[in-house]
């Protein structure tokens, strides 16, 4: 007697679990590019463009990673995939950046002009993310033309998703049971670790 309510009740549950984990996206048409990872929709949302991370001003491909940027999305309507993480602590909204059936965030990758950078959790495009810029790299394009350092081994934290310089103090504070050892700087990119802000190795 009870079989028939309780696969019900199974199947719309799995239905409604499956719906939760799709945040819904959004629509909007770009008025301002501020870099090669930040727009600004005309509502006056900003977006921060999800898993990638541009040059910072000043630094080496900031300007042309910019300049593409803005000549793929600015006055183009974009739709912004949502992954489970909407908002940053910013309270800029993290999406997928689609113009068409482009995503541009690995367009941006596949040209070298940004590097993967993972929000936990929002990983739906990592793996495809660093296929990208893995290629970009083998090819030298863009920021990986640039020369990198070579020590003898890096550290990364599993946590963050961070890889460090030995001596640098946040690579100090990674507990035990976070910590990995990379050989080369480019076995971390591989991984899909992010190179730190700070010791910028």
């Amino acid at each position: 007697m009870m079989k028939r309510p309780l696969s019900v009740f199974v199947f719309a549950l799995t239905c409604l679990l499956l719906v939760s984990s799709t945040s819904p996206g959004k629509k909007g048409k770009v008025k301002k590019v501020l870099d090669g990872d930040t727009i600004v929709l005309e509502d006056g949302e900003r977006i921060r463009y999800l898993c990638i991370d541009s040059p910072e001003e000043g630094e080496p491909f900031h300007d042309e990673a910019k300049r593409v940027n803005d000549s793929l999305v600015f006055g183009k309507t974009v739709r912004v995939e949502f992954d489970r993480k909407v908002k940053d602590r910013y309270g800029r909204y993290l999406g997928y950046i689609w113009l068409d059936t482009l995503l541009v965030n690995d367009f941006l990758l596949r040209r070298g002009l940004v590097s993967v950078y993972y929000f936990k959790p929002n990983d739906r495009y990592l793996a495809r993310f660093v296929t990208s810029a893995k290629s970009a790299r083998t090819k030298k394009m863009g920021v990986w033309s640039l020369p990198h350092s070579d020590l003898d081994y890096y550290v990364g934290n599993k946590n963050s998703y961070r890889v460090h310089r030995p001596d640098c103090p946040q690579a100090r504070d990674i507990k035990p049971k976070n910590r990995v050892e990379f050989e080369t700087l480019f076995d971390a990119a591989d991984a899909g670790f992010a190179f730190c802000r700070t010791c910028k190795p």
